[in-house]
């Protein structure tokens, strides 16, 4: 683990958090997008510190202090996500891996249903 880039990671997510209220929900595709060879759970520890640090240093009941809470459910979001890759035997080691994961979701979300099979009755 880098600490200059786990330092760099934590300062955009705090930054992003502040500069746009309620942008916690896209700080996990936006580190991965900006440091796609990171670590995958290293993106998790990031929104972890980030969320700790709007906790410490914002007075509860904030803006800032309420979107620290969303900071930590996208941190563990994230982890979730990594394991549930490795769990279905995908790629979950980098970052990048997680933004081919969740394209992944999407493209099947979008997908039209599959049609049903017919019987030959």
């Amino acid at each position: 683990m880098s600490e200059d880039r786990l330092d760099r990671m934590v300062e955009r997510a705090a930054t992003e958090v502040l500069r746009t209220p309620g942008s916690a929900k896209r700080l996990p595709a936006l580190l991965c997008r900006t440091w796609p060879d990171a670590p995958a759970l290293e993106v998790a520890l990031a929104l972890s510190i980030a969320a700790r640090s709007l906790e410490l240093y914002f007075a509860e009941g904030s803006p800032s202090h309420r979107d620290a809470a969303d900071c930590w459910r996208m941190a563990a979001l994230t982890a979730c996500e990594v394991h549930a890759a490795r769990c279905l035997g995908l790629a979950h080691e980098r970052a990048g891996d997680l933004l081919a994961y969740w394209q992944a979701q999407d493209a099947r979300a979008e997908a039209p249903p599959a049609e049903p099979e017919k019987s030959g009755a």
